[in-house]
C-alpha cells in the first residue's frame, strides 16, 4: 500500500505577532451576569483554548484531547501521547512530513485501523501519523482529527466560538440557515487512500477549502485572494511570503513589527512581519483594524510556491484562522458543493490586539514542568533582556506556572505590565525582569 503524505498547516497563534497592544482597561468591582445557556439538541462540547478548538476523544480507547484542523487530513497522533498510551504490531514506516516553517519533521506513518470516537460519532481513520505535536501546541493537544472524516461524510458543522460547541448536521433541514450570510467556497481534492478493511473496500479522500477575501492593506493597497481555511491556526491571517512580495508588502507597510518563531507549525523555524490591515471583508461583513502577518519564509506552506503543494496551485493568498472567524457563529458545508456560513456573534465587535509580551512559549506544564520560549519580537524588551528560546519559565512574577491553570492563563499574563520571568538554562536558574509594551 503506498501512503500519500498529506501537508500539515498547523500553526499556532503567536503571542509576539504584533508586540504591543491597544488599551484594555481593568476594572474591578464589575459584576458579571451570566446568561443562562443550554446546549442544542445534539450538540458536541469542545474547548476553545488558546484559539485552538479541542474535541475530548478515545482513540481505540485512549481518552484525549485532539484539535480539529481543516489545514490538515486524516488522524495525527502526538508522539509523546502515543509512546505513553499505544502498545502496537502494527506495520509502520518513516516518513517527512511538511507545512507552516520552513523545514520538516520526520514522523511514523502507522498503517493500521484507529477507532476514533467523540460524543455519538465514530471516525475509522485509515492510518495515523505520530508527530510532535506538543512542541507546537503544547501539552494540553494530543493530538489533531483533520477535515477528513467530515468532509467525507458530506457533513455541515456548526461552529459556536462563543458557547463551545459544535454539531454536525447531515442536509440543510436541521439547521435553520436564513440569518447568516452564505459564500461560496472551492473544495480541493487532494489524494485518495483506499484500503480493504473487514472485507469492505474503505476510501479516504483529502482535500483543502478555499474562501475569498478583500483585505483592505491601507489607503492605497487592496488584496483578493482566496485563503485556505485553516481552522487549526490561531491566528487570523497569514498571509504567503509570494504574496508579500507581489505587492511589496516590506515597502508598503510602515509601522509593522517583525518576529521569528521555531515551533509555530509542523516546519519548525518561520519568520514574518505583523501589521495592522485597515479591513478584511469576507462575504458580506467586514472587520476593522485586522491585526494579521505575512511570512518571510522560503519555503513551506506560508512561502506561497508551487513546491508545497502543486494542486493548489500558487495563486492562494495564505491562512485564515480562528481569530477571524471566532468573531461568527459559522457553518461549513463539507460537500463537494461546499459553502461557508457566517453570522456576527458577541465577538462581531471584539478589537484584535497585539500582545504586550513581546516573546512567544508553549505550556509544556504538564510533560516538562514549563513553559518554553519559543520566539519573540525582533528589539523587544524580552528579546534584548536577554531571555533566549528554549528557556524552560517556571515562575512568573513569584507564582509557579504549575498553579496557573490552562483556564487562567491568558487573563493572568494580560493584567501584568511588568513581568518577572524565573528561568531554567542548561539546569542554571536565571532571572530576567523587564518592562511589557505599554498600551
Amino acid at each position: 500500500m503506498k501512503k500519500q503524505v498529506f501537508p500539515l498547516l498547523l500553526i499556532t497563534l503567536l503571542l509576539i505577532l504584533g508586540c504591543k497592544n491597544t488599551n484594555t482597561e481593568i476594572i474591578e468591582d464589575t459584576v458579571e451576569i451570566e446568561e443562562t445557556f443550554s446546549l442544542p439538541d445534539g450538540a458536541i462540547p469542545i474547548t476553545y483554548y488558546r484559539n485552538h478548538i479541542y474535541f475530548d476523544s478515545e482513540t481505540d480507547s485512549v481518552k484525549g484531547n485532539f484539535i480539529f484542523d481543516t489545514g490538515a487530513s486524516g488522524l495525527l497522533i502526538d508522539s509523546t501521547f502515543y509512546a505513553n498510551n499505544y502498545h502496537t504490531n502494527s506495520t509502520y514506516r518513516t516518513t517527512k512530513i511538511h507545512g507552516v516553517g520552513t523545514g520538516y519533521q520526520s514522523i511514523i506513518s502507522i498503517n493500521k485501523i484507529f477507532n476514533f470516537n467523540f460524543s455519538n460519532y465514530t471516525y475509522q481513520a485509515l492510518g495515523a501519523d505520530v508527530i510532535k505535536l506538543k512542541t507546537i501546541t503544547g501539552d494540553l493537544s494530543d493530538g489533531i482529527i483533520g477535515e477528513s472524516f467530515f468532509s467525507n461524510q458530506k457533513y455541515l458543522m456548526e461552529i459556536n466560538y462563543v458557547h463551545e460547541y459544535i454539531v454536525l448536521h447531515s442536509d440543510t433541514n436541521t439547521i435553520d440557515l436564513s440569518t447568516y450570510s452564505k459564500i461560496k467556497i472551492k473544495k480541493q481534492f487532494q489524494s485518495i487512500k483506499s484500503w480493504r478493511f473487514d472485507d469492505k473496500d474503505i476510501k479516504e479522500e483529502a482535500s483543502k477549502f478555499l474562501v475569498p477575501a478583500t483585505i483592505q492593506i491601507n489607503d492605497s493597497l487592496r488584496i483578493t485572494k482566496d485563503f485556505i481555511l485553516d481552522i487549526g491556526a490561531g491566528g487570523s491571517i497569514y498571509l504567503t511570503t509570494k504574496v508579500a512580495k507581489e505587492h511589496n508588502l516590506s515597502a508598503n507597510i510602515i509601522d509593522k513589527f517583525e518576529y521569528y518563531n521555531t515551533s509555530s507549525g509542523i516546519g519548525g523555524n518561520t519568520s514574518g512581519v505583523t501589521f495592522t490591515a485597515n479591513f478584511v471583508e469576507i462575504g458580506n461583513y467586514k472587520l476593522q483594524d485586522v491585526i494579521m502577518s505575512y511570512s518571510n519564509d522560503k519555503s513551506g506552506a506560508l512561502a506561497g510556491i508551487n513546491s508545497y503543494n502543486s494542486k493548489l496551485g500558487n495563486d492562494y493568498g495564505g491562512l485564515l484562522g480562528n481569530l477571524i472567524l471566532e468573531h461568527f457563529d459559522i457553518v461549513i458545508d463539507f460537500s463537494d458543493n461546499a459553502f461557508l456560513y457566517l453570522k456576527p456573534n458577541q465577538n462581531y465587535d471584539k478589537p484584535f490586539e497585539f500582545s504586550k509580551l513581546g516573546f512567544s512559549y508553549k505550556n509544556r506544564n504538564k510533560t516538562l514542568f514549563a513553559w518554553i520560549v519559543t520566539g519573540f519580537c525582533k528589539d523587544s524588551p524580552a528579546e534584548k533582556s536577554g531571555l533566549q528560546v528554549n528557556d524552560e519559565i517556571v515562575f512568573v512574577n513569584g507564582v509557579s506556572i504549575l498553579d496557573i491553570s490552562y483556564e487562567e492563563e491568558e487573563n493572568f499574563l494580560k493584567q501584568l505590565d511588568r513581568i518577572e520571568l524565573v528561568i531554567l538554562r542548561n539546569g542554571e536558574e536565571m532571572t530576567f525582569e523587564f518592562e511589557l509594551f505599554e498600551n
